[in-house]
Order: C-alpha cells, then sequence, then structure tokens
C-alpha cells in the first residue's frame, strides 16, 4: 500500500474523475488521502520493503518463499511494476 500511495502521491494531475469513481465505488477516499504529496515516512516505508525484498533474494532466489512463484511475490511485483510503468510515463 505504501508504494501505491507514493505513487499516486507523486502523480502530477491526477483525474478528478478518478478520485469521484473511487468515492463511490468504494465509499471511501483513500486515494484522496494518497493524492497529499507522499511523505517522508511513507518513502521509507517503500525504502524498508525493497530493501527487506532485496535481502530475501539476495541468495539468488527467483521467488520468496521457494522456487515457485505465489502470491507473496504477486503481491510486491505489481506496486513496484505500477511504479515503474508510472515513472517511464513521464
Amino acid at each position: 500500500m505504501n508504494a501505491v500511495c507514493l505513487t499516486i502521491g507523486n502523480m502530477p494531475g491526477l483525474p478528478q474523475e478518478l478520485i469521484e469513481n473511487d468515492v463511490r465505488s468504494s465509499g471511501s477516499t483513500w486515494i484522496l488521502k494518497c493524492c497529499v504529496r507522499a511523505s517522508d515516512r511513507t518513502l521509507q516505508r517503500v525504502n524498508a520493503h525493497i530493501a527487506w525484498l532485496a535481502e530475501v533474494l539476495a541468495d539468488g532466489s527467483q521467488f520468496i518463499f521457494g522456487t515457485d512463484p505465489s502470491a507473496a511475490d504477486l503481491s510486491v511485483y505489481h506496486p513496484i511494476w505500477f511504479a515503474r510503468r508510472m515513472v517511464a510515463a513521464k
């Protein structure tokens, strides 16, 4: 969640339609909270998560829990993929 908030919080010109759709569909305003530029604390959390991931994979493993992919791998992959795509789009 921290990686998503960091990415969304640093997106220029987040479309109002996206915010309104989030409020309509979920009844919450979590995107609004992410829209405020991400704090240093959020960046520190993302860096800690990435450092942990690097440590887990330092032995050459391709996946978090061994030789086969799991939900854990998908859950760490998609926020990083999203952040990289957003940076590449700039």
